[in-house]
């Protein structure tokens, strides 16, 4: 028989997550651009056209569009992965200033998605 459970080794789950930012890394203030791939209570996982340094401190403001929400993280660069597209990196951020709380945002970005493919949804005249 096949075990079909998965050991998570993380302290808080993931949550895959499709979400537009920008960023600037402490130090210098260098900007740069980058979507998340998930998120979690303890860190994120982001695609960035720049590469940035192990242990660079970083500052990240996610805003979702339509909404004022903006969500302002602090957090520290721990690994980096070149890929083979188009100078792109995957980068691990461990986050620094406190524990956060992803689900309102992930909730708030799924409900922002069904309401856009309800809008975009018409009945055809009668």
């Amino acid at each position: 028989m096949i075990d079909w459970t998965k050991t998570e080794k993380r302290r808080s789950p993931r949550f895959e997550i499709d979400i537009p930012f920008s960023g600037f890394v402490s130090a210098d203030g260098h900007q740069f651009q980058a979507k998340t791939r998930d998120i979690s209570a303890w860190g994120v996982g982001v695609l960035v056209y720049d590469h940035l340094s192990i242990g660079a401190q970083v500052d990240i403001e996610i805003s979702l569009s339509n909404i004022d929400d903006k969500f302002c993280l602090k957090g520290k660069v721990v690994w980096v992965k070149s890929m083979d597209k188009l100078d792109q990196y995957r980068t691990g951020i461990s986050l620094v200033a406190s524990h956060f709380n992803p689900i309102p945002l992930v909730l708030r970005m799924l409900q922002l998605k069904a309401a856009s493919r309800l809008n975009s949804f018409r009945l055809p005249p009668s």
